[in-house]
C-alpha cells in the first residue's frame, strides 16, 4: 500500500481525458472524466506536498473524498512550492528517504525525488491556475487513496 494522490479540475474548457495515476485508471476511487473531471497530476507518496496542501487548504473533504482547492490556496500553494523548490537542499545521496518535519519551515535537506516531487507538484499547481484563467466556474480537486 501507499499514497496515491490527483489534482483535477472540473471544468468545461478542457478535453476530458481518463485517469492515469494507479493502474492507469482501473479503480473508481477517483473521479471520473465522465464526471466532467480533467486530471492535472498525478503522485505517488508524496508525503510532503500533501502536508502542504493541508498546510493551506481550509476546506474539508466532500462526501466524494474531493479536497476543493481556491484559487488563492492554488496561488499559494503554487508560490511555496517555488520556495521550497528553489532555496531547500537537496540531498541525491539519499535515495528514496523522504525527510520528516514541516515542509515549508523546516531548514533540513530533501532528497532528489522529493525534489522530483517539488518540481511536478509546480507543474500541476501551474495548470491548475491556467485552467482557473481560461474558466472562472473551474473547480480544482486535489484526492488522495492511501
Amino acid at each position: 500500500m501507499g499514497l496515491d494522490q490527483w489534482l483535477y479540475a472540473k471544468t468545461t474548457k478542457r478535453e476530458l481525458n481518463n485517469h492515469t495515476g494507479v493502474c492507469s485508471g482501473l479503480f473508481g476511487m477517483v473521479p471520473a472524466a465522465s464526471d466532467g473531471m480533467v486530471e492535472i497530476g498525478y503522485w505517488r507518496k508524496a508525503y510532503d506536498q500533501e502536508d502542504l496542501i493541508y498546510q493551506v487548504v481550509k476546506e474539508k473533504f466532500n462526501d466524494q473524498g474531493n479536497l476543493l482547492i481556491t484559487k488563492e490556496e492554488v496561488d499559494k500553494i503554487l508560490e511555496l512550492a517555488v520556495h521550497i523548490l528553489t532555496t531547500h537542499k537537496f540531498n541525491p545521496e539519499d535515495g528514496d528517504d523522504m525527510t520528516s518535519g514541516d515542509p515549508v519551515f523546516d531548514s533540513g535537506s530533501y532528497t532528489w525525488q522529493s525534489k522530483r516531487k517539488w518540481a511536478d507538484t509546480i507543474r500541476f499547481f501551474t495548470e491548475a491556475k491556467q485552467i482557473l484563467a481560461e474558466d472562472p466556474d473551474a473547480e480544482i480537486y486535489y484526492h488522495r487513496w492511501a
